[in-house]
């Protein structure tokens, strides 16, 4: 009898995470980033708060620089922080070869970016 309670508890938990699984590949990919867009945005007001008070962008090489705007620097800055002229990009990168997620100051906006795995 507690053989049958404890197979219909495991496939009732397997079941469970089988259509969470399926629920969260469907959601768009605004809504699977969330949380690293949420960081990001955060991050945004840093940098332009910078630009404001400095009347430039966030030196990349100076760590204590970008540090201080929220960036984490373990072996590179997470997320990922490029300038270029008045225009930056930071980049939540999923692994070696995507999806990632970029914020773009030229278009103001997030956007995914797939590659084999899609956005």
């Amino acid at each position: 009898m507690r053989w049958k309670v404890l197979a219909y508890c495991v496939g009732a938990a397997l079941l469970l995470i089988c259509v969470w699984a399926a629920l969260l590949a469907l959601l768009p990919w605004q809504a699977r980033y969330w949380s690293d867009i949420r960081a990001g945005n955060a991050i945004v007001a840093n940098v332009e708060q910078f630009r404001r008070e400095h009347g430039r962008l966030p030196d990349r090489d100076n760590t204590d620089e970008v540090n201080a705007l929220g960036f984490t620097f373990p072996i590179d800055y997470i997320p990922d922080y490029h300038a270029f002229g008045d225009e930056y990009e930071i980049e939540y990168m999923e692994g070696f070869e995507g999806p990632y997620i970029a914020y773009s100051s030229k278009l103001n906006e997030w956007r995914c970016r797939p590659s084999h795995a899609g956005c």
